[in-house]
């Protein structure tokens, strides 16, 4: 905590546990006043795509949302054009909910976005039905 404010984000290097590399970055970060609610991101090195660090770095960050921070909702946004990344966050169990048109301005243009959530009611059911076929 900062002063008398609680935290309200983390922002973690992400490593392969069996080397110590460092490999990318993850954070999640509180959103809301009301229902308490958590954006989630996270970057990776190219060479390390397609290796299922992602889905693992996304499900992690979605059991820490809704186990340790007690949070209502998981939301994320990801480029339209990132197929990839749409991937890692289905296999976290969160759901296409929009389409955001001109939502973020980075390298001098706009660019159209996807907006991902999971509400923690879902996030339970599907915690269920996994443990129920383990």
């Amino acid at each position: 905590a900062q002063g008398n404010r609680p935290r309200r984000a983390w922002e973690l290097a992400v490593e392969v546990a069996r080397t110590g590399r460092v490999i990318g970055t993850c954070d999640l970060a509180l959103t809301g006043t009301r229902t308490q609610d958590a954006d989630l991101g996270y970057l990776l090195a190219r060479r390390f795509w397609g290796r299922g660090y992602a889905s693992e770095l996304a499900t992690a960050l979605v059991e820490a949302a809704f186990r340790q921070l007690r949070v209502g909702r998981v939301q994320a946004i990801v480029d339209v054009r990132n197929e990839r990344s749409r991937r890692v966050l289905d296999n976290a169990g969160l759901h296409w909910e929009g389409l955001l048109r001109r939502h973020a301005h980075a390298k001098g243009r706009w660019w159209d976005c996807h907006l991902y959530s999971l509400a923690r009611r879902d996030w339970e059911a599907r915690a269920a039905r996994l443990a129920a076929t383990a």
